[in-house]
């Protein structure tokens, strides 16, 4: 019972997070982009349901689990919260180029690693994922996974595009993309 309450709590702070800034979205953005969301946003959902469709055919992850995941889950939407704070409106759900006024933001999350947003969306999911299934629910997080790495690539080269050498030393500056001293 605890399980499913930790899994619905991490779920509504993820959705209402989620659906406060989705309305920035792809106005404008190009086809690939937009295409790229919408495979991002399915491998999200399946991220999201599949661990709590399988827990049911699993054991009950240990209580530790639970709490360890449900701490993941609501620090996950704290830092993904906080990186669309920090961005503002210039915060878009589709990577796309920005008005002429548009700066790159390197304090906040953004001055510890580049893409908190992502850090945020793949910690909360992996919590959930451990609150509902156990380790076993955390496979369903390795597409999200797969597509951020790609979603970064992207954005990277579009920041690069747009904001040249400030880019090039805010990544000297902030080396690690997700994690420190990993990736």
């Amino acid at each position: 019972m605890l399980d499913a309450l930790a899994w619905v709590t991490a779920a509504a702070l993820l959705g209402v997070t989620e659906l406060a800034f989705a309305a920035r979205g792809g106005r404008g953005a190009p086809t690939e982009a937009v295409a790229m969301d919408h495979v991002m946003k399915a491998a999200t959902i399946l991220s999201f349901l599949g661990p709590a469709l399988m827990a049911p055919l699993m054991a009950r992850p240990l209580p530790v689990v639970v709490g360890a995941g449900f701490a993941l889950a609501l620090g996950g939407v704290a830092v993904r919260l906080a990186a669309m704070v920090t961005l503002r409106s210039r915060y878009r759900l589709t990577p796309q180029r920005q008005s002429s006024d548009h700066y790159l933001v390197t304090r906040g999350p953004y001055a510890v690693v580049r893409h908190p947003g992502y850090v945020g969306i793949l910690a909360a999911l992996s919590g959930m994922a451990l609150t509902a299934a156990g380790a076993g629910g955390l496979v369903f997080v390795v597409p999200v996974a797969a597509f951020c790495a790609l979603r970064i690539a992207g954005e990277e080269r579009l920041l690069g595009e747009e904001f040249d050498s400030d880019f090039s030393d805010y990544c000297r500056a902030v080396r690690w993309r997700l994690v420190p001293w990993l990736y």
